[in-house]
């Protein structure tokens, strides 16, 4: 019998959806400059590039979180949208920091990071964790639901084209969704907006109660853009 995704959330782990697969994960810390940019590379020893997500912070406590590829608000709005902030992305060999500091003293960025494997690839991998005897899943946490997982590509063209992409999830209610975009190697995470929401981003992703919406303006010349998307039971 299928699965009937309006009672799927109150099910912790059903074999009718996979679980996502974290591939790579861990912490680390990098050092910008002040009024400058400054990268951190960290080898994933993959034989693909993951898709990653995480988090960071300017403590080493991890008090305060942001999440990666987004920052607070500038003290000086005027003047810039953000004093700092903190993207991901990955390709075949590495994960790479990206880090924005436009305060007046060098920031240590905190982050932690995981990586999931793409639906694209199917690999036999080392174990992610090595102390797990004692692993359990249990009724007293709830685990995320993967109910939709693949990506689709915009073609090289040699002129500017504008193309929005319409994902039918048909679950009735906004869900939470996760997006990538990869090209020419790189893999970098998208911001995933309500369907309302103005986006400046040259690929804007939304979501609403019935579709997932991706709009992008592909340049002339650009390489062949892919995006990977994943769409969760959980709202």
């Amino acid at each position: 019998m299928p699965a009937n995704p309006t009672t799927s959330n109150n099910f912790l782990v059903t074999t009718d959806y996979p679980l996502d697969k974290v591939v790579v994960g861990g912490t680390a810390n990098f050092t910008v400059p002040a009024n400058t940019t400054g990268v951190g590379r960290l080898a994933h020893k993959l034989p693909f590039a993951p898709l990653m997500m995480g988090s960071y912070s300017l403590t080493s406590d991890y008090a305060v979180l942001y999440g990666l590829n987004t920052a607070p608000v500038s003290l000086s709005p005027a003047l810039r949208l953000y004093d700092y902030i903190v993207n991901i992305n990955s390709d075949a060999n590495d994960i790479i920091f990206s880090g924005e500091n436009y305060t007046g003293s060098p920031i240590t960025f905190y982050v932690r990071y995981y990586g999931l494997e793409p639906s694209t690839v199917d690999a036999d991998l080392l174990r992610t964790q090595s102390n797990v005897d004692n692993f359990q899943l249990n009724t007293d946490y709830n685990y995320t639901k993967l109910y939709l997982s693949d990506y689709f590509e915009y073609p090289s063209s040699p002129s500017t084209t504008s193309v929005t992409t319409i994902i039918p999830h048909g679950l009735g209610r906004v869900p939470q969704v996760m997006t990538w975009s990869e090209k020419s190697g790189t893999i970098a995470p998208l911001s995933v907006h309500d369907a309302g929401d103005l986006q400046a981003e040259p690929i804007a992703t939304s979501v609403d109660a019935t579709n997932l919406i991706i709009k992008t303006e592909i340049a002339g010349g650009t390489p062949t853009i892919r995006v990977h998307y994943r769409v969760y039971l959980d709202a």
